[in-house]
């Protein structure tokens, strides 16, 4: 028997007895935690109250409840009209010419659920006990209505409450304990992005359909956490990639393997400037120009036009895109004898623009896992800034970073004067607004919050001194530095220097195309997801989340990974938008449908 059922049939001195020793065991429970201060001295404002009329909690000569009970049974009793809904894709999925069989299977499912009479278009059904989608709690107020949620919770929740006061009535109720095993709870604090983007992450198909929310607490804390939350959130479908890119970047590497790869980097005693093309670069011509002789500068992508139209030679070009017209783009920069440091899977046509060139794998690509005996760039992804980050923390315990804004003004251009890119204003996608480095007025879309986001962890991973002298989002690990303010910047000599970073790169031993066994792979993964075939929608979270594999991947799953978790993605939506519970007969035809189309991208490879 559930904790609300005893309350409901106690006596006052029964429910006094149940509360406390529920109070007790979350004090042992958050003994030695930061949270353990909060139960430091009683509550002077809110206070719950036992007696003759029930059960309740008084601010003041205020209750504030009609019932306690009642209250959290309400809230508790429908979540899918009580609480908000948030979705972050929509289920039509947009068209990508260059991922045709992805974008084809996942048109194929979801037509498959159109078809079908019990279909709903715009709703979303659950059954009155299933799992429900991840949820949001801004504010646990008394908790209990948290703890009747338990058994339906299997996905995870997070809880924010900006008031202690609230916390400490909560312990009455909620077995924290129990809760807290899958689920996060922040107290009167800022929100860490990078836990609730891991949270998110845990059962990421499952988690990136939708989430609730229920607002219980308006304040600025509690406003600022749902910013965060969101931003979060909106990350989950960030980087996902297809099994088309990933053959394309696996045809692409076997083209490049006589270049040199990295294979033994080590720090120098040289600085080095990593340039992005946001649009503070230009209020740091003046720092790049004067202090040239003593910075490495590794210029990504776009900035390396603005960079030579301001009389700024970079040292190194740094590029991670597979797109072809990459080539034509250095060419007119112009890149000259700059020395070109690619990612393995840029196009050798983009490779030929460069005089001199050298290679590197980025972490979680299919194409890293067929080389040998070289070194991967971690914390790569997912734009250029965050490849010449992880290459110049590589090989310098000394950056700065010039450009690199991963934010913007609303209203103002979103890349350096020259770039490639049109200026564009925040109406473009979905902005939100993020720390500044410098400034008050700076925002940032989901790509540029994950890119930020990448770059903490590789600060936080590598280590050094790394100096932010970009005028957009805070970053953290990066002390703030303005561009005009004077700095000593000393080193050993710059060619030996960059001598030393050519000379971390070697030849590699490769894996071939004809030794990956993608259909093996394919009927591995539709295996899972026929092993745990469900019944109803209530077994679904279980089976798809169940589908999804863990770290450590081979080759064949690093290929294939994107576009199984797009598809997953399209089933997941597709049959929680059917009224009824039974969905095993159209689940097995969508499996079937998905194995049909990873089929197809495995004998595409020898195409």
């Amino acid at each position: 028997m559930g904790i609300f059922e005893r309350l409901w049939n106690a006596t006052p001195r029964e429910a006094l007895k149940i509360t406390l020793e529920r109070f007790a065991q979350n004090r042992r429970f958050f003994a030695g935690s930061p949270l353990e201060r909060f139960f430091a001295q009683p509550n002077k404002r809110l206070l719950i109250c036992i007696g003759g009329e029930g059960i309740n909690v008084k601010e003041g000569d205020r209750l504030l409840y009609d019932s306690l009970l009642a209250h959290a049974q309400a809230l508790s009793s429908d979540p899918l009209k009580s609480f908000q809904a948030v979705r972050i894709a929509n289920l039509e999925a947009a068209d990508n010419p260059n991922s045709p069989y992805t974008t084809e299977g996942i048109a194929a499912i979801t037509q498959m659920a159109r078809r079908d009479r019990d279909f709903t278009e715009e709703s979303v059904h659950f059954d009155t006990t299933s799992p429900l989608p991840v949820v949001v709690f801004y504010g646990v107020q008394n908790g209990l209505f948290i703890e009747m949620l338990q058994e339906r919770l299997k996905n995870g929740a997070i809880l924010y409450e900006s008031d202690p006061e609230w916390f400490i009535v909560s312990c009455y109720f909620l077995d924290y304990e129990r809760l807290l095993k899958r689920s996060v709870l922040i107290v009167s604090g800022r929100v860490d992005e990078r836990e609730i983007v891991r949270f998110f992450a845990a059962n990421m198909i499952a988690n990136s359909f939708l989430r609730l929310e229920l607002t219980l607490s308006d304040d600025p804390l509690t406003r600022d956490a749902k910013l965060a939350i969101g931003a979060a959130h909106s990350r989950l479908l960030r980087g996902w990639g297809t099994a088309e890119d990933e053959i394309v970047g696996v045809r692409n590497t076997l083209k490049n393997r006589d270049l040199p790869f990295l294979c033994g980097s080590k720090r120098q005693d040289f600085p080095i400037a990593v340039v992005g093309s946001g649009p503070s670069l230009d209020e740091s011509f003046d720092f790049l120009r004067e202090e040239s002789g003593r910075l490495i500068i590794f210029s990504c992508g776009t900035a390396l036009k603005p960079l030579l139209s301001a009389g700024i030679r970079p040292d190194f070009q740094i590029e991670i895109e597979r797109m072809e017209f990459l080539s034509a783009v250095l060419r007119d920069a112009p890149l000259g004898d700059i020395p070109l440091i690619a990612a393995c899977v840029v196009s050798p046509e983009t490779i030929r623009s460069a005089q001199s060139a050298f290679v590197f794998a980025r972490d979680s690509s299919a194409a890293a896992a067929l080389i040998h005996g070289c070194e991967i760039a971690r914390f790569s992804s997912p734009v250029v800034g965050n490849a010449a980050l992880s290459l110049a923390l590589k090989f310098s315990s000394r950056i700065y970073l010039c450009g690199l804004d991963v934010g913007f003004r609303r209203n103002a251009k979103r890349h350096a004067d020259n770039s490639l890119y049109d200026d564009y204003s925040d109406s473009d996608g979905y902005a939100m607004p993020a720390r500044g480095n410098f400034s008050a007025d700076i925002w940032t879309t989901p790509l540029l919050a994950h890119s930020r986001g990448v770059m903490e962890m590789a600060l936080e991973g590598y280590g050094g001194e790394v100096f932010n002298l970009s005028d957009g989002a805070f970053i953290r690990g990066a002390k703030p530095l303005r561009a005009d303010r004077r700095v000593t910047i000393g080193g050993a000599d710059k060619k030996s220097a960059i001598d030393g970073i050519k000379a971390a790169f070697c030849r590699g031993e490769f894996v071939t195309k004809n030794a990956l066994k993608l259909e093996e792979q394919a009927d591995e993964m539709i295996g899972r997801l026929k092993n745990r075939a469900p019944a109803t929608r209530a077994e679904l979270f279980e089976a798809v989340n169940s589908a999804v594999s863990k770290p450590c991947l081979s080759a064949e799953e690093l290929i294939l990974r994107g576009s199984f978790w797009h598809l997953l993605h399209a089933m997941l939506k597709s049959l929680m938008a059917l009224k009824r519970s039974d969905i095993s007969a159209l689940y097995e035809q969508m499996v079937c449908e998905m194995h049909k189309t990873l089929k197809a991208i495995a004998l595409s490879l020898d195409r």
